[in-house]
């Protein structure tokens, strides 16, 4: 084999040199002898050429001299037939690699170092249509002209094409509608013998780079208003107690709270409810300083970083100016609504100096603002913490008042403005605990709503109201009574059927029975609220309307619904004693409320004047401490 690779040929006798696979087959055919020439192309071997003999003597040195040249030819052609295949795969792998990044979505530029320089020599079509620029305007030009790639220049990506190292680059860039969009780009050096190249792949971006900015504006942004939400708030708090600390500044923690917005939500539906919170979130940042930082905390609550400030004086300055702007009325859909907001304040490092803390404390004060009649500022106090307890305290005792028998049902008369008789009788529920004593329904009222107990405590009240006028009935004296439905009741759409079981149960006459609803449950969706009201007329029973002239309704509305009873608020009866506008306003009711065929009761008729007033005006029935205080079912008729 070694004087094979030395291009030697070799002699073979058959039996002792043949290959075992072809000794007996040469034989057989008569091969005594075999000589091997070797076939080399460029240094290797490539093959063997054997030829056989009857005997060594048929082997002359001529005829060996020919074979050998023979061999050499055919090395040579073996040679050329290799490197001809070879330079045809090349020529496909060729073609095929320039197809690819011909057809591929990438943009692919070649270029060349030149006189410290980088000079674009090759281009695809992804790269004219991604740079916006032909062909023409980039082969041969340096890289100066990629700028549209990085909106701060050249720099990064001159950067490392002059490194000549593999890297990858994310740019910003604009195009040509001003648009901003991302590249990745990828860097490939060659290095070659005569002078560099670098293969530069860029790939668009852009739509991930947006899912992504996406992402982490709705992890840290509010989707409704378009404010930070919680998350940010506590990034933005956490720097700015840091801030003050540092500079040894007062930051003020305002939490806004829109008073009466779960009336317009339930009412006037969640649609109103978003646009009328997207323009709080407007005017919040129209107000704010640089530096101040308004935050959605869910719902209808908002939370006002104002760092920087002297002290407490500045801080109310500010959230004056704000509760300001936000109490200018709202126009919706052709509808204005008069928001005002209950806010409170915690400072730093007065009130605390942690971001919990401080949170904490101004939604205390917000409560305590909103106990104060709403539509007010409240600083936080040392005092209120102990306030808080005190609600903690009385939520606790609410929830388990039903089963203690702590609560129970008085009933006001309602009596006839002529006759003076008594017709009818208003339940009102009251709260006696056994350690704080009477509790006002002004108090638990609202907290009721707010534990979701209202539906219970609504259902008992009338269970045991129907009850009581059955008793009445039975003692010879029939009395309509008036039972109070809450808006979460109203919502419900299984309360004509509780209605008529609790009618069935106790088998009250449907006559005896009134309900009495507030104007604003019917305003927000009123073919919803229609059809209630219908459905519950349908039981036999009547419909009152409540604190009438207290909401935004009007007769327009109320002419639609099947209403028996108009209730006049309170505040229009104290009015009367005041001026003429009291008694036309209220004999405009009592007009316009008979010639709509509805009954009207007066509320809080507390003097005789007033008294003699609705009675000329016309009104049929009256109500309040003139005619009648609150007291048990068991004493009412003896009162």
């Amino acid at each position: 084999m070694s004087a094979l690779q030395a291009g030697e040929p070799v002699h073979l006798t058959a039996g002792e040199d043949f290959d075992p696979a072809l000794s007996d087959a040469a034989v057989q055919d008569g091969c005594e002898a075999m000589i091997a020439f070797p076939l080399h192309g460029a240094g290797r071997l490539l093959g063997v050429l054997s030829i056989g003999a009857s005997s060594v003597r048929d082997l002359d040195r001529s005829g060996v001299a020919l074979l050998k040249e023979l061999a050499e030819d055919l090395g040579y052609g073996l040679m050329s037939l290799r490197s001809e295949v070879a330079r045809k795969a090349a020529e496909r792998a060729l073609i095929l690699r320039e197809r690819a990044i011909e057809t591929t979505r990438d943009g692919v530029l070649i270029l060349h170092a030149e006189d410290g320089a980088f000079v674009i020599r090759d281009v695809n079509p992804a790269a004219e249509k991604m740079l916006a620029m032909s062909r023409e305007a980039l082969v041969g030009h340096t890289s100066d002209v990629l700028g549209v790639l990085d909106r701060g220049g050249v720099a990064a990506l001159d950067g490392a094409l002059g490194s000549l190292r593999e890297s990858v680059l994310e740019l910003e860039g604009v195009g040509a509608d001003g648009a901003s969009f991302w590249s990745e780009c990828a860097v490939e050096p060659v290095r070659g013998e005569d002078s560099d190249c670098v293969v530069l792949v860029i790939k668009d971006v852009t739509e991930r780079i947006r899912y992504l900015q996406q992402l982490e504006h709705q992890a840290h942004f509010d989707p409704l208003t378009g404010l930070p939400n919680r998350s940010l708030l506590d990034d933005r708090l956490e720097q700015a107690i840091i801030t003050a600390k540092r500079h040894q500044r007062v930051l003020a923690v305002a939490y806004l709270d829109l008073d009466h917005f779960k009336r317009i939500n339930d009412d006037l539906g969640h649609r109103t409810g978003d646009r009328l919170l997207c323009e709080v979130a407007q005017r919040l940042r129209g107000v704010l300083r640089d530096g101040d930082t308004a935050a959605r905390q869910g719902g209808d609550e908002f939370v006002v970083l104002l760092p920087d400030l002297d002290g407490e004086e500045q801080a109310y300055a500010v959230l004056c100016r704000l509760q300001q702007i936000l109490t200018a009325p709202v126009e919706i859909e052709g509808r204005q609504f008069f928001v005002t907001t209950s806010i409170g304040v915690s400072l730093f490092p007065r009130d605390g100096d942690e971001d919990e803390t401080l949170l904490k404390r101004a939604d205390i004060a917000m409560y305590q603002a909103k106990a104060a009649g709403r539509d007010a500022i409240r600083f936080f106090t040392s005092e209120m913490n102990e306030l808080v307890q005190d609600r903690l305290m009385l939520e606790q005792a609410l929830r388990h008042a039903l089963g203690n028998g702590e609560l129970s049902v008085v009933y006001q008369p309602q009596v006839s403005a002529t006759t003076g008789q008594v017709i009818a009788a208003e339940a009102l529920l009251r709260w006696t605990h056994p350690e704080l004593g009477a509790i006002s329904p002004a108090r638990f009222i609202p907290l009721a709503e707010e534990l979701g107990l209202i539906e219970r405590l609504g259902e008992w009240v009338l269970r045991i109201a129907c009850e009581q006028a059955l008793a009445w009935q039975a003692a010879g004296t029939p009395l309509r009574v008036a039972v109070n439905v809450s808006a979460r009741q109203f919502r419900s759409e299984n309360l004509p059927e509780r209605v008529a079981a609790i009618l069935e149960e106790t088998g009250l006459d449907p006559a005896l029975l009134e309900l009495e609803l507030t104007e604003s449950m019917l305003m927000g969706k009123v073919d919803q609220a229609e059809e209630m009201l219908r459905r519950l007329n349908g039981l036999g029973v009547t419909i009152a309307l409540d604190d009438f002239g207290t909401g935004y309704s009007s007769f327009a509305y109320i002419q639609h619904f099947p209403i028996d009873t108009l209730k006049v608020d309170q505040t229009f009866v104290r009015a009367m004693l005041t001026g003429k506008s009291g008694v036309a306003i209220v004999s405009a009711i009592i007009a316009v409320a008979h010639s709509l065929g509805m009954r009207v009761i007066a509320e809080g008729v507390e003097m005789e004047a007033q008294r003699h007033q609705l009675v000329d005006l016309g009104c049929d029935e009256l109500q309040g401490y003139l005619l009648g205080r609150p007291v048990p079912g068991a004493d009412f008729l003896a009162a």
